[in-house]
């Protein structure tokens, strides 16, 4: 991918003054789209109403992307996560020297990154890959590593969506949680190699998982993997 890695470092000693990053761009377009928990939203860009005025900024995690039909622009963040849009311009919140409730509020030194990756076509990889990627960066470690995927390709079919989000001891027990989620807003499948378990958010046990399980758009499912003693 062409892509522009933007590294900051600030001294902030500000007050009743907020710094923000404008980027223009020449879209026509009127809808911009960011990620939230476990997907993602569109939003206007446009000024036409009063609740679309009074909208001073709106949250993001990991990335938000503007563009026309073939064509884009991916911004992808480390740690700052708001944002507004109008028309073609983007505007990020960066930093705030706010006096209340907390006077010393993003008093110090920052340091924080963004990458800016233009794309043709379907934006839905670039956001999603580079989201994770840009903030999950992996530690290079001088060994051997055997079996690297383990658990996970015993148990299902590993692919780009469903998303892996979660992956640990079930909170009473030795037993194993996993939980993916749909990230791109279409219906999409998960293939189980091994019996495993439905449940839900609070680790309940349901009922057992079928072989091939259908995630709906955005949905997040959780299952429970009972290793053998």
């Amino acid at each position: 991918f062409r892509l522009v890695d933007l590294e900051f470092d600030v001294d902030w000693h500000t007050r009743r003054n907020m710094l923000r990053l404008n980027i223009q761009t020449d879209f026509l377009t009127r809808r911009v789209r960011n990620e939230i928990a476990f997907g993602y939203i569109e939003r206007k860009t446009t000024k036409n109403t009063s609740f679309e005025m009074a909208r001073f900024e709106v949250p993001q995690h990991r990335w938000l992307e503007m563009g026309e039909d073939d064509h884009g622009l991916v911004i992808v963040n480390d740690s700052k996560y708001g944002f507004s849009a109008h028309h073609s311009e983007i505007s990020l919140s960066l930093l705030r020297g706010a006096i209340y409730p907390d006077f010393f509020s993003d008093e110090g030194k920052h340091h924080f990154e963004f990458r800016l990756i233009p794309h043709d076509g379907d934006w839905k990889p670039v956001a999603l890959r580079h989201g994770v990627s840009f903030n999950m960066m992996i530690p290079a470690i001088h060994g051997r590593i055997r079996n690297p995927m383990g658990i996970l390709k015993e148990l299902f079919e590993i692919s780009e969506n469903p998303v892996l989000s979660s992956l640990k001891k079930r909170y009473d027990s030795e037993e194993v949680v996993v939980r993916f989620y749909e990230s791109r807003g279409e219906r999409t499948k998960l293939n189980i190699k091994k019996g495993m378990f439905r449940s839900n958010i609070l680790e309940d046990e349901l009922e057992p998982a079928g072989s091939c399980e259908i995630f709906r758009p955005f949905a997040v499912r959780t299952f429970i993997y009972k290793p053998l003693k």
